[in-house]
């Protein structure tokens, strides 16, 4: 009797234990950490936070920034953009290397002292494609692109 006791309790935890195992990753908001960036945003907020992280990002639906805040971009980040970006007030600052890849959205406004929407310094790569470039202003040099670094353009 004892020993199908004791094998009755090993089969319930190890059965317990492969439950709680094949809980989905998703379930739960999971932590983000480096170049595990969310795959879905769809706010300014999360593209900012998303960011930091590097990786890939997914963006639907239209993001507005309303914040006047900038997004930062210092890892290598690739973003699908599937609605279009309004920058606001603000504008992209890339020390890493971003890639924004589309199939006809629009990155509008934006606003910076250089590059109105973008910002790119010495060392860094910025890659647009299929994106439409408009309204961005800049008190300085680059309309809507200053670019110190590496930029590639297609179909833009």
């Amino acid at each position: 009797m004892r020993k199908a006791v004791t094998r009755f309790l090993s089969t319930t935890l190890a059965l317990c234990m492969s439950i709680s195992l094949a809980v989905p990753a998703g379930a739960t908001s999971p932590d983000v950490s480096d170049g595990d960036a969310q795959p879905y945003v769809d706010s300014w907020d999360a593209l900012v936070e998303a960011v930091k992280h590097g990786g890939s990002v997914t963006v639907v639906g239209d993001v507005v920034n309303d914040t006047g805040s900038n997004l930062n971009v210092s890892k290598d980040v690739t973003i699908d953009l599937q609605g279009n970006l309004d920058l606001g007030q603000g504008h992209v600052n890339v020390t890493g290397r971003l890639d924004i890849e589309s199939q006809g959205s629009s990155i509008v406004n934006g606003t910076g002292a250089n590059g109105g929407a973008f910002y790119v310094e010495t060392g860094a790569e910025l890659s647009l494609t299929g994106v439409t470039l408009q309204g961005a202003e800049s008190e300085g040099y680059g309309g809507s692109v200053a670019n110190y670094g590496i930029l590639t353009l297609n179909d833009v």
